[in-house]
């Protein structure tokens, strides 16, 4: 064999071990990126039930306390609303205790988008897209937390939990993670499930 056909043959091996090793480094880079890309799908596929002709209609007490917030600080910004008189209701209470800084940060992210002039509509697609993106961004910590403790693999893995939207998926999940083991009937010791420690 010549020289220069050895010489072709080192630069293929070296240039296809330069890209496994490329892969090897980066892999998770998009896998991470297609989980959290399928996390926000999940989570937006049923916007349109949300939406009315009259606005948003917001499940459960928290998305509309979280939204009378933000309009409080839309109008007021940056002080947040005193005082509330739909929580503890008819008394109110004073609502300076509860976590602001969600309701910040999307009145922020509002006004700067609008302009200073938003719409009720826009305010309340804001609100209704907001905990997904704030879902999708914490992701990222996590799996670098996660990555340094127990590696990219088992990082990576352990992902797919908040993939799944909550509700009858999760109850199989649980079921699939913690099966019931049992002892054979001639040992004497009870036999416990990893299920019943859950409960």
């Amino acid at each position: 064999m010549s020289n220069a056909a050895k010489q072709r043959s080192e630069s293929q091996t070296e240039s296809e071990g330069s890209v496994l090793a490329y892969a090897k480094q980066w892999y998770h880079v998009p896998v991470l990126v297609a989980l959290m890309a399928f996390m926000l799908a999940t989570r937006l596929r049923a916007l349109s039930n949300f939406q009315t002709d009259g606005g948003v209609t917001f499940r459960g007490n928290d998305a509309w306390y979280h939204f009378r917030e933000t309009s409080y600080l839309l109008d007021n910004f940056p002080s947040t609303m005193p005082f509330d008189p739909w929580t503890n209701y008819p008394a109110g209470t004073s609502a300076e205790q509860f976590g602001t800084l969600f309701d910040q940060i999307v009145a922020g992210f509002i006004l700067l988008t609008s302009f200073g002039n938003p719409s009720g509509e826009y305010i309340g697609f804001v609100m209704l897209v907001a905990a997904p993106v704030f879902l999708i961004l914490a992701v990222i910590p996590t799996y670098l937390i996660a990555a340094r403790v127990a590696g990219r693999g088992p990082a990576l893995a352990g992902r797919h939990r908040p993939c799944t939207p909550s509700g009858d998926g999760s109850q199989l999940q649980r079921s699939w993670l913690f099966r019931t083991t049992t002892r054979p009937k001639s040992s004497s010791r009870r036999s416990v499930s990893s299920a019943s420690l859950l409960h």
